[in-house]
């Protein structure tokens, strides 16, 4: 009897050990927690990576912001100079209008048309007046102009070079 039950004994030994190896095992603890290190770490590979995106974004955009200001910039200041040339051109035409008017009053066959030369005369020389200081005035507001111009052109490099030292893995290159 006491062989009956150790035969008894081994054979459900074998039953039961042969069972186990069809059941599906647990992966090893290890093998788990190597998965689980890697989800985190593409996790965070991701969150870097759109991180890296969204200021690249915010970048480009200030970027092109810039290179609006810098082109509206520069817009007034040509637009300043047109109107220095339009107004010295005008000033030259003024001057030469009045030398001939002066000429005119000195000719003894105009002495009737004195009175009204003198009147344009006059006339003419207050308009110059008023072109010599127009263009006072523009060529001032051409020289503040010109250092927008150099301010906004500044900011652009600034920013080009701010993108240039960018590391995409989502750290500044220094």
């Amino acid at each position: 009897m006491k062989l009956n039950k150790a035969y008894a004994t081994v054979a459900v030994v074998l039953v039961f050990a042969g069972r186990a190896p069809a059941q599906t095992p647990a992966p090893p603890t290890s093998t788990l927690e190597v998965l689980l290190s890697e989800v985190r770490l593409l996790r965070q590979a991701i969150e870097r990576q759109t991180a890296v995106v969204a200021k690249t974004q915010l970048l480009a955009a200030r970027l092109s912001l810039q290179e609006q200001r810098l082109v509206r910039a520069r817009a007034s200041h040509e637009a300043l100079e047109t109107q220095i040339t339009r107004t010295k051109l005008e000033e030259a035409q003024g001057r030469s209008a009045l030398e001939q008017m002066e000429e005119a009053l000195d000719d003894p066959a105009r002495t009737a048309q004195r009175k009204d030369l003198e009147s344009e005369v006059k006339a003419l020389q207050n308009r110059l007046k008023s072109l010599e200081t127009a263009v006072t005035d523009l060529q001032t507001r051409l020289s503040l102009a010109s250092q927008v111009v150099e301010q906004e052109r500044a900011r652009l490099d600034d920013l080009e070079a701010q993108l240039l030292r960018e590391d995409f893995s989502g750290r500044e290159r220094r």
